[in-house]
């Protein structure tokens, strides 16, 4: 599991905009290489303006040795990272 702790609730788009394609996105890509390639990024919700509980989650992430996660997002928002989860259990490999 992985959570990103980021200000949310702070897009320039309100609550019920006519385009929901504008909503702002915060993504989670990791790389099983250390970081030389990574995968298809997963998206979740940044919330509009005045969402102010949403909380990005990722679930069922699988598992790898030397894995890097990277965080990026989009849309009219401002935004303070103010840090990221990974809960990790160790497995006998």
């Amino acid at each position: 599991n992985a959570s990103a702790n980021i200000e949310p609730g702070t897009s320039l788009k309100p609550v019920g905009s006519e385009d929901d394609n504008d909503e702002p996105k915060i993504f989670l890509e990791w790389s099983d290489d250390r970081g030389k390639t990574f995968n298809t990024p997963i998206a979740q919700s940044l919330g509009r303006e005045g969402e102010y509980l949403t909380d990005p989650q990722w679930n069922r992430l699988g598992m790898a040795r030397d894995r890097v996660f990277r965080l990026s997002w989009n849309g009219p928002v401002i935004t303070a990272l103010n840090g990221a989860f990974v809960q990790a259990a160790a497995v006998r490999s």
